[in-house]
């Protein structure tokens, strides 16, 4: 069964799974997958780099027990909204580029806020993730 794993959004020091838990479940039930909602540290009690790297430990805690959880070992989709898409994209950096582990398939970016990320032309930040550079060219990005 595909397994997505969902980032909350709350400007990263705010926000909670409950506030996404019917969103989660909606996706789950239309979309025919499990959702994992993860409740990663929030700032400023856990100053950066402590939700990326969360984040990336819940994803590599599926990999390692993808039997139980009745999923593959590979091929995960993060998803998130605002401060969540920034995780996504934080994560899949980590998992593409810095540890080389490969397990993200696909990245579903709501709003997401990626700081620092300028859109010049005034096109919507759907787009944003095809302009974050080239460690995203290998992901479908879900419009």
């Amino acid at each position: 069964m595909p397994t997505v794993l969902y980032f909350h959004g709350g400007a990263y020091y705010g926000g909670s799974v409950a506030g996404a838990e019917m969103l989660c479940r909606a996706l789950a039930d239309f979309a025919g997958c499990q959702v994992i909602s993860v409740d990663y540290p929030l700032a400023p009690e856990h100053p950066f780099p402590a939700a990326p790297l969360a984040c990336y430990r819940v994803l590599n805690y599926l990999h390692e027990h993808a039997d139980w959880y009745q999923t593959t070992p590979a091929g995960f989709v993060l998803a998130g909204d605002s401060a969540g898409g920034g995780l996504v994209l934080t994560t899949a950096y980590l998992d593409r580029v810095v540890f080389a582990t490969n397990w993200v398939e696909k990245l579903v970016l709501n709003y997401p806020d990626v700081p620092g990320a300028q859109i010049e032309d005034g096109s919507s930040s759907r787009n944003l993730a095809s302009r974050c550079g080239p460690f995203l060219s290998p992901f479908p990005v879900i419009p």
